[in-house]
């Protein structure tokens, strides 16, 4: 059962990696995502910029996460059949370790989208100065984190 999951995993990450083209050399995440405000008030928001053209710049991701799913699935469904029990749930947990390791490199390429690290260290912004958000506080809510200064809020609920 196991094994079939992690076939169609395969199939359907596979699929995606050859239906992209590698982007360009550079591109940013911002160069390829549909910016749809009013949409990003849940925290999946953003899927629906995940389109093929973003995708091509998560090829290493899927190719890497689908090789994970079946080749460790693949491992896990054989040594069951061998009659371990205890190998097939390391092989198992090898996989979610690889898995991560895709998402995280996944999160790392869509954190300039989603983050406001780049904004809040800026050299516009000094020690000092005060920093408006002028919103509601979910829209900057991290960059009293990143910059180490308090927010003022206006024009808010």
């Amino acid at each position: 059962m196991i094994f079939a999951v992690g076939c169609k995993c395969f199939a359907v990450a596979e699929a995606l990696f050859l239906a992209t083209k590698p982007a360009p050399a550079g591109t940013q995440i911002s160069d390829v995502v549909t910016d749809r405000p009013g949409t990003y008030t849940l925290s999946l928001g953003h899927m629906r910029d995940l389109t093929l053209q973003s995708l091509s710049i998560f090829r290493a991701p899927l190719w890497e996460i689908g090789v994970f799913l079946l080749a460790r699935t693949g491992l896990a469904w054989w040594l069951r059949c061998r009659g371990s029990a205890y190998k097939p749930n390391i092989a198992m947990t090898a996989m979610m370790v690889g898995v991560l390791f895709c998402v995280h490199q996944s999160f790392v390429i869509f954190s300039p989208e989603l983050s406001s690290k780049a904004m809040a260290i800026r050299e516009q912004y000094r020690p000092g100065e005060m920093i408006v958000v002028n919103s509601e506080y979910s829209w900057g809510s991290t960059l009293n984190f990143y910059a180490g200064a308090q927010l003022h809020l206006i024009n808010t609920r």
